[in-house]
Order: C-alpha cells, then sequence, then structure tokens
C-alpha cells in the first residue's frame, strides 16, 4: 500500500533508502528507511506524516535496528 501522494518528499540524507510505507491509525503513514550512521553503523529512521504531507502525532525516530525501527512502528499502530 502506498500513501497519498505527496505525504513523503525527496529522500533523507541520513537514511536514504526506501525499505516500506505502512499506514498508521488515523491518517498517519510511516516511511521506513536505512542508511549509515556518522561512524558507518547501519541506521534506520521511521518518518512519521499525516496523509498529503502534514506533520504527524507522533515523532519521527531514528533506530539502530531494524528490529527498533519495527517495534517502534507497531507501537504507533501500524503493522496489524
Amino acid at each position: 500500500m502506498r500513501p497519498p501522494q505527496g505525504t513523503f518528499k525527496g529522500k533523507n540524507i541520513m537514511t536514504p533508502q526506501w525499505e516500506a510505507y505502512v499506514k498508521l491509525a488515523g491518517d498517519e503513514w510511516a516511511e521506513l528507511t536505512t542508511g549509515r550512521g556518522i561512524n558507518d553503523q547501519p541506521i534506520w529512521g521511521v518518518t512519521v506524516r499525516a496523509a498529503g504531507g502534514g506533520q504527524g502525532v507522533h515523532p519521527s525516530k531514528l533506530c539502530y535496528s531494524r528490529r527498533e525501527a519495527l517495534a517502534y512502528i507497531e507501537e504507533l499502530g501500524g503493522g496489524r
């Protein structure tokens, strides 16, 4: 499932590789991305946006494992 057009714009500079979009509760969406940190460690980003690109109710988050990122998305109501 893809989010409504305009919800996510461009690539994140720290986590530019896209992995997934997840529909959350209400009109929010999460984008899961991955990249490399300052010390070349793997990192994941969970960007939360309202449909159409507005600021989401929940904060976006930087995670240090895919498991942590997926747990955060689940906590926000995604993956159900």
